[in-house]
């Protein structure tokens, strides 16, 4: 089934592997994926550092997955370039200087490349936490 602004992709590049420890920011944005309820980013983010708040959490949601059974899926720019918007004009004459972009699941994993010095998403992806990564690779019973 084809979901709309997502694409479904067979491999995450290079770049949007790894694993990632997360520090809760004093601010967070929510992304609503369907692209139906779409979520508005915040104006002025760049504000808040005169207030000493230097980075802020995107929190990707992961409605997306519901309408597939895929795996690995790619958001869209158009999904993606309101909070880029956000990003780069929060970010801009020495604002919040770092995203921290995580999943709202325990069983997706948000990853996205970023642009290095503006912190624009590049590109966005879900990924599918395996259930072995919470039992173990191997089943045991008794």
């Amino acid at each position: 089934m084809e979901v709309p602004n997502v694409q479904t992709v067979d491999v995450i590049p290079d770049l949007a592997r790894g694993k990632t420890t997360i520090q809760t920011a004093p601010i967070g944005i929510y992304v609503d994926t369907t692209g139906v309820n779409a979520t508005r980013p915040v104006n002025n983010l760049g504000l808040l550092s005169t207030r000493g708040i230097k980075y802020a959490d995107l929190i990707i949601g992961t409605e997306a997955t519901e309408q597939t059974n895929e795996k690995y899926l790619k958001l869209s720019k158009d999904l993606i370039a309101p909070y880029n918007d956000m990003i780069f004009t929060g970010s801009r004459d020495k604002g919040l200087r770092r995203w921290q972009i995580y999943s709202s699941s325990l069983t997706w994993m948000a990853k996205a490349v970023q642009n290095k010095d503006t912190q624009v998403i590049e590109n966005l992806y879900l990924v599918k936490v395996p259930y072995t990564v919470w039992v173990g690779q191997q089943s045991h019973t008794r």
